[in-house]
């Protein structure tokens, strides 16, 4: 069993090879994990030298929730830069996928998480109040990894060779009566029904 608290706090974010620097708790908003990743300095890409420390660049994500609150994972990104005057090579902030993709707002994991949820038929709003952010982070990161898992997904449906478009009237529903359709799209040469939706 760990004692020591930096270490335990570490476990708890479950990020690898990051140092949790702190956390921001304040009442009525998400709390606010700050991290920095544990990497060794890097090598300059232009002449591969030692890069120096140019300071760093606080970018903050959303990430899942924890004990029921909303939490913002503040990363700590350091930035480098080549000290040799003859390199062209400009300055370098360090990158971490397992943390966020490049101009993401979720975190990697959140993400991930949002598109199950989503999968499930889940609204983009009521997931976003979960996390305690707004309807776009969710909708980009769904994209994001929606559109990985369409292009993993090569032998679900097959080749098709022609769609059919089919909206017809499923019931009246209500005291007056209002028409409820549905709308289906079925690959014509297989009879395979893609999805529908009612409405």
């Amino acid at each position: 069993m760990g004692v020591d608290p930096t270490r335990v706090c570490e476990l708890l974010v479950g990020l690898g090879d990051v140092e949790v620097v702190g956390v921001d708790d304040d009442v009525g908003v998400p709390l606010r994990v700050h991290i920095r990743r544990r990497a060794a300095r890097p090598d300059c890409d232009g002449c591969g030298g030692r890069l120096w420390s140019d300071g760093e660049k606080l970018v903050e994500l959303v990430d899942l929730p924890a004990f029921g609150r909303p939490v913002q994972l503040v990363w700590h990104k350091r930035r480098w830069r080549c000290p040799s005057s003859e390199c062209s090579a400009g300055p370098v902030t360090e990158r971490d996928p397992r943390i966020a993709p490049a101009r993401e707002k979720l975190t990697t994991r959140a993400g991930r998480w949002v598109t199950c949820q989503a999968g499930r038929g889940r609204s983009f709003n009521e997931v976003a109040s979960e996390l305690g952010c707004s309807w776009h982070p969710v909708n980009a990161s769904v994209q994001r990894w929606g559109e990985a898992l369409l292009e993993a997904d090569t032998d679900r449906i097959g080749d098709t060779q022609a769609l059919g478009l089919d909206e017809h009237l499923m019931w009246r529903r209500g005291r007056f009566r209002h028409k409820a359709w549905a709308t289906s799209i079925v690959d014509i040469s297989r009879g395979h029904l893609f999805g529908h939706s009612l409405r």
